[in-house]
């Protein structure tokens, strides 16, 4: 038999997934014992609308498995919505993870001194 051949343009592993298609209610808490029951998250995000997640596991066979187990099923129970997991590059979940948080230190309010008080007059 001829020897197997390495893909080039085939991506390398990754342990990232973004998953679309959530659909509220659901906790954060939730969402995180679901994919932790494919291994161990290194990290979570998800917008404030919780339409769709992005996790990076600590290894690439976690992420494989995590989007076979969640691919089509319904969840949570009732949504009538599918999942819609995808295997994302790991620089791309960075990135997204980066901005939301680079973002959210942009909105918070400036850190300040209080205005000096008042000299006491005597």
């Amino acid at each position: 038999p001829a020897p197997a051949v390495a893909d080039h343009d085939a991506p390398p592993p990754s342990a990232a997934v973004r998953v679309d298609n959530l659909v509220r209610p659901f906790t954060e808490e939730a969402i995180r014992a679901l994919l932790a029951g494919f291994g161990p998250l290194a990290t979570l995000w998800m917008p404030s609308v919780k339409t769709h997640a992005y996790a990076v596991f600590h290894s690439p066979a976690a992420a494989s498995a995590a989007v076979a187990g969640l691919a089509g099923i319904e969840w949570p129970a009732g949504a009538c919505n599918v999942l819609k997991p995808a295997i994302v590059p790991e620089a791309e979940a960075e990135s997204v993870m980066a901005a939301a948080a680079e973002a959210a230190a942009a909105a918070q309010p400036a850190m300040t001194a209080p205005p000096p008080a008042p000299a006491a007059e005597f």
